[in-house]
């Protein structure tokens, strides 16, 4: 997820911000465009495509955001095992997308401040999306079981916001401390949530 804001300080009233989201219809985007109303900040999703430059362009003309939001990425579907079959389409989003709006904000000389929110098998409470990490491993016959940090949504996607509110820079590993394994969560998923799951 990339974070972008004017050189002014517009942070001081809620009214000034106006966000710019990549990313409607996927889980993160939609997710941010629900936050964005439940505080009140204005918002629009982004109809340009990220690896077309002129249309990045025309976005930031028409909407002239303070903070660009992007959630846009190839996940693969059923799993990502997909993006090995495909992977033009994946870096196309992926890399040359993300790197084109990079270049977009960079081009219009409005920003000078980026800060990278790095998210990691993204897990929240809403076990029907099938981004969902626990939802994606309970369908899968094998997991590997080697612990990781996740990206729990529910916590961490409503400071992103703050984070941009205050006008934070730089990389950030967007993940809870601590590791777990695919092997705990799928017993922690047959102890709390499926008693009947294999």
């Amino acid at each position: 997820m990339l974070v972008s804001s004017t050189k002014h300080n517009l942070l001081s009233r809620k009214s000034s911000l106006k966000f710019l989201i990549y990313d409607r219809t996927g889980w993160i985007g939609g997710l941010l465009g629900k936050l964005c109303e439940k505080q009140g900040i204005p918002f629009v999703y982004g109809k340009g495509r990220l690896e077309q430059c002129s249309q990045l362009l025309a976005d930031f003309q028409t909407v002239k955001p303070t903070h660009v939001f992007n959630a846009d990425s190839v996940i693969g579907k059923p799993n990502v095992d997909w993006c090995e079959t495909h992977k033009t389409d994946t870096i196309r989003t992926n890399v040359v997308g993300t790197l084109t709006l990079a270049d977009v904000e960079d081009i219009l000389r409005e920003f000078d401040n980026v800060c990278t929110l790095r998210g990691w098998m993204p897990t929240s409470s809403d076990l029907s999306r099938p981004g969902n990490f626990i939802a994606k491993i309970t369908k899968h016959e094998k997991a590997i079981d080697i612990p990781n940090r996740m990206t729990l949504v529910d916590e961490l996607l409503p400071i992103s916001t703050k984070m941009a509110k205050r006008n934070l820079r730089g990389i950030w590993n967007f993940t809870n401390p601590g590791v777990v394994s695919a092997n705990e969560i799928l017993q922690m998923y047959k102890a709390y949530i499926d008693p009947t799951f294999n």
